[in-house]
């Protein structure tokens, strides 16, 4: 009887052993075995009487707390109020060494020392995923994010950064950033970078505002103003457009067309109709504008000829010089004009006022051989009347007479108010009067003498 108990009781030693695993491995496991529970308990793993490890019923874990139900793997590090400088805790950290480089990731970090990492924001102590790229040596980055989809067709991410949060009314220092990068140190440090060689491809890509502290480079890595544009060979330079229309238009020879792009000018505008295509303002005054019809005003929104100059103030409406040294003429204005169907004026100037009214002035200043202050000249070969001056008058009485011509001289004997050299018509002559003697062509108010009267 003995001896029946004894067997018994070695079996059940050995079955007991047999049941559990062993601390220094267990051999002959097959896929019905395990480590877990098979009740709808949580399975735990301690370390120092205290839970490390814990799965519950539904497969989720939680390390160093209790499982979420929205998280696979849920974990949190809770440090003191002392912290090392230099030191980042995290809830997982993965470490990758070698002789050359060295890379950290970690998960759920926190930073406390911000003195020792140069650049870092000082502000930034907490980060959902912090990466690391150490050493100087070998190509690596602190986060890459890997977009391998080829055939979905939707919209695939890389990395996608999103800022949403709420600022307090008011407040307008403080951002919220969905993507950050600062370079600093050396040369080529770059903050964040794309790629994107092919030509549908984009290295970034912006659907809302963007903003730039420093200067901006396109096509050059040095510019020199706040927007440097560097084209390549037969490339424009710029084309801005509105609704897919464009409005500006920057060609490789650096000429501007502004609604054209096949400007031959070097600022060539092509305005829409009914709009004007150029205008001048100095301090909201429109002082120089060219009309929808193509007529400039200078003083004026509303010109009436080609070129129409107004002012309101004392002075000139327009000064033209010439200053040579040569013996060819110089002509100050030159106007012509052309028309084979009616009158044609070359000149034409209206003076309108109360007081002395001078429609035309020449004035001959100088030390030349002949001045002369108006000039008048009628070509010849014409089948009609040419002219050199021609004056007409109408209107007028005995006490308010009017000239078609007038000349009044003053000094010496030798100036003239009337010089004609060549053949000479009047058709009523008045001398030393204003009077007129009935029936005859000419009258003399004073003496008269001559060498031979026919």
């Amino acid at each position: 009887m003995k001896k029946i108990i004894l067997v018994f009781a070695g079996v059940l030693i050995a079955a007991q052993s047999f049941s559990q695993w062993s601390l220094t491995g267990n051999a002959n496991t097959t896929t019905s075995n395990f480590i877990g529970t098979t009740d709808a308990n949580d399975f735990r793993i301690r370390t120092n009487n205290s839970t490390r490890l814990t799965i519950n019923s539904a497969g989720y874990a939680g390390v160093g707390a209790t499982p979420e139900s929205t998280s696979r793997l849920y974990s949190y590090y809770n440090v003191g109020n002392t912290y090392a400088q230099g030191s980042v805790y995290s809830a997982s950290r993965g470490r990758i060494s070698g002789t050359s480089t060295r890379a950290n990731g970690y998960l759920g970090a926190a930073y406390f020392a911000p003195l020792t990492l140069d650049g870092f924001p000082i502000s930034l102590n907490y980060m959902g995923v912090l990466g690391v790229k150490e050493d100087a040596t070998g190509f690596g980055a602190g986060v890459v994010g890997w977009n391998k989809n080829a055939a979905s067709g939707g919209t695939n991410y890389g990395i996608y950064g999103l800022a949403n949060g709420a600022i307090a009314f008011g407040q307008t220092t403080d951002k919220n950033i969905g993507v950050y990068g600062r370079a600093s140190g050396n040369i080529h440090n770059i903050g964040i970078y794309g790629s994107a060689p092919g030509s549908l491809d984009y290295a970034g890509y912006f659907t809302g505002r963007g903003y730039f502290s420093d200067k901006v480079g396109i096509g050059t890595e040095s510019p020199s103003a706040m927007l440097t544009l560097d084209a390549p060979t037969s490339t424009s330079l710029m084309s801005l457009r509105s609704n897919g229309v464009t409005k500006m238009f920057v060609n490789a020879s650096g000429y501007l067309g502004m609604g054209t792009t096949t400007q031959t000018s070097v600022i060539e505008v092509d305005a829409p109709a009914a709009t004007s295509p150029f205008k001048l303002s100095i301090a909201g005054t429109t002082r120089l504008l060219m009309s929808t019809t193509g007529r400039i005003g200078i003083g004026t929104t509303v010109p009436t000829a080609r070129l129409h100059v107004k002012t309101t103030t004392d002075g000139s409406c327009g000064y033209f010089s010439n200053y040579q040294s040569t013996s060819a003429s110089i002509l100050g204005v030159e106007v012509q004009t052309q028309n084979f169907a009616g009158p044609t004026f070359g000149l034409s100037a209206s003076s309108i006022g109360s007081g002395e009214n001078y429609a035309v002035v020449g004035k001959s200043i100088g030390a030349g051989t002949q001045n002369i202050g108006v000039w008048g000249e009628g070509s010849i070969g014409n089948t009609g009347t040419a002219y050199g001056v021609y004056g007409k008058v109408s209107g007028g009485s005995t006490t308010t007479p009017v000239y078609a011509v007038y000349g009044t001289s003053s000094g010496s004997a030798n100036h003239w108010a009337g010089y004609f050299n060549g053949t000479t018509y009047a058709g009523s002559l008045r001398v030393g009067t204003t009077g007129s003697a009935s029936g005859y062509i000419a009258s003399i108010g004073g003496k008269l003498i001559c060498e031979e009267v026919k």
